[in-house]
């Protein structure tokens, strides 16, 4: 796929097609979680039908992108560290699964 496609497909992404645990309307709120968890989601479900090694360091891209939002949002206050470490275990789990 060129970038052009890319964009174009993320562009075009409503909603995830699977049912994930945590749904990233939850977290609007949160500074840039729906935005992470929405194109968490995205790569992984790319990932999964394309199995190439750009795509599989697009997935862990976003993967540290959340970790970083969840980081920041702990100590922000806007999520408890139990829910932030659910949410990236869980992350971890659809990255390295």
């Amino acid at each position: 796929m060129n970038e052009a496609t890319n964009k174009i497909e993320y562009a075009n992404m409503a909603k995830p097609m699977r049912n994930y645990r945590y749904s990233p309307d939850n977290f609007i709120g949160i500074m840039r979680l729906s935005d992470d968890l929405n194109s968490l989601y995205f790569h992984h479900e790319r990932y999964a039908r394309e199995r190439t090694q750009r795509n599989r360091f697009a997935l862990e891209r976003c993967g540290e992108d959340l970790f970083f939002t969840l980081k920041h949002s702990k100590l922000e206050g806007s999520l408890t560290c139990v829910i932030a470490d659910e949410i990236m275990a869980y992350a971890e789990e659809l990255i390295y699964g």
